[in-house]
């Protein structure tokens, strides 16, 4: 698991958000369906899909089961992730639509300094609403419709 998340870190992957989720909570930990979407760089796309631009950043959107279990003493233990490959779209963003990592932690942290480490991992922060990407605002933020905007291309 390391490795996939240095790699997405060192690449520039890791501006990612939910469309839609589902999440069952139990004892033995967490499981999600969601449609998942994330914006990559083109560079990471060479290869991939047809006729990717090294130089633009894509939406990337799928949907995906995660089984994250955890300990009866709440550490988490592993983490399984399900992605259907019929799913995916892709979509070359305009450049006013993209989110760099840059940009993404400079959205978030008016909301991350409002809440504590403890706040966060009771959930407080989120059942507040200060955790919550809609209540980002900046030019950069896609229409209700991302895909839609776009030319998609179906791997």
């Amino acid at each position: 698991m390391e490795s996939f998340y240095r790699e997405v870190h060192e690449t520039g992957q890791n501006v990612m958000a939910v469309w839609t989720l589902n999440l069952a909570v139990g004892d033995f930990g967490v499981i999600t369906e969601a449609v998942w979407n994330h914006m990559p760089p083109g560079a990471t796309l060479v290869g991939e899909i047809p006729d990717a631009d090294p130089h633009a950043h894509y939406l990337i959107a799928h949907h995906i089961m995660q089984n994250f279990a955890y300990t009866s003493d709440a550490k988490l233990i592993g983490e399984r992730v399900y992605a259907d490959p019929a799913s995916y779209s892709y979509a070359k963003l305009a450049p006013a639509d993209v989110v760099t990592p840059e940009i993404a932690r400079a959205q978030l942290a008016p909301f991350l300094a409002r809440a504590t480490l403890d706040e966060l991992s009771r959930g407080v922060a989120c059942s507040t609403g200060a955790c919550r990407a809609d209540r980002i605002t900046t030019s950069r933020r896609l229409p209700h419709a991302p895909l839609a905007a776009a030319s998609p291309v179906r791997r």
